[in-house]
């Protein structure tokens, strides 16, 4: 079956930023003693600071393209992610794992089903069982994400027992609104 194949010209316009010849941050710079590699890196750091300064994500996706320092590369990548967390964060997810701790929930027998069923058995993601029972179990806690779905109803909702029947006794299951199928932990 004869495939069409770009010639090189049509290579060489296609990866323009490539054919330049710029030199690029990466692991064989350190390996290749011919070019400087402590005055790239010395460089590419000085220009990283003054990107993450401007705090301007798409000016950090242009600077990741050519390589970045590994000191810097956790705040690139929190810029343009815009995954800044913040101390009350922190603290609401701390909160979230100590009711993991206090509280045993049924929704926690599906997350650790499903967790073993599908990531357990799963070559790429075994090594982050135990990050994925943490997450996974604080998810199902967080009452947050269900007022961020307005049109979720409450799976289950139960009165406090001794309390009178209102809004502030009421208590709804699971906490997030959302019931765990299985797979769902590879989202």
């Amino acid at each position: 079956m004869p495939l069409k194949v770009k010639n090189l010209v049509e290579l060489r316009n296609m990866y323009a930023e490539l054919s330049r010849g710029d030199l690029i941050l990466n692991s064989n710079n350190f390996v290749n003693p011919s070019q400087n590699y402590a005055t790239l890196e010395a460089e590419r750091i000085a220009l990283g600071e003054k990107i993450l300064a401007k705090n301007y994500a798409p000016l950090a996706q242009e600077f990741l393209k050519k390589g970045c320092p590994k000191c810097l590369r956790s705040k690139m990548w929190t810029l343009i992610l815009g995954a800044d967390v913040k101390p009350v964060q922190i603290a609401h997810f701390d909160s979230l794992k100590q009711n993991v701790l206090q509280y045993d929930l049924m929704i926690d027998k599906l997350i650790i089903k499903d967790i073993n069923l599908t990531a357990s058995n799963d070559d790429q993601y075994f090594v982050f069982e135990d990050v994925l029972y943490q997450v996974m179990m604080c998810f199902s806690r967080d009452s947050d994400i269900l007022k961020q779905l307005p049109n979720q109803p409450a799976f289950l909702q139960v009165g406090l027992k001794g309390r009178p029947n209102t809004a502030e006794n009421t208590l709804v299951f699971p906490p997030s609104g959302v019931i765990p199928f299985h797979g769902f932990t590879m989202y």
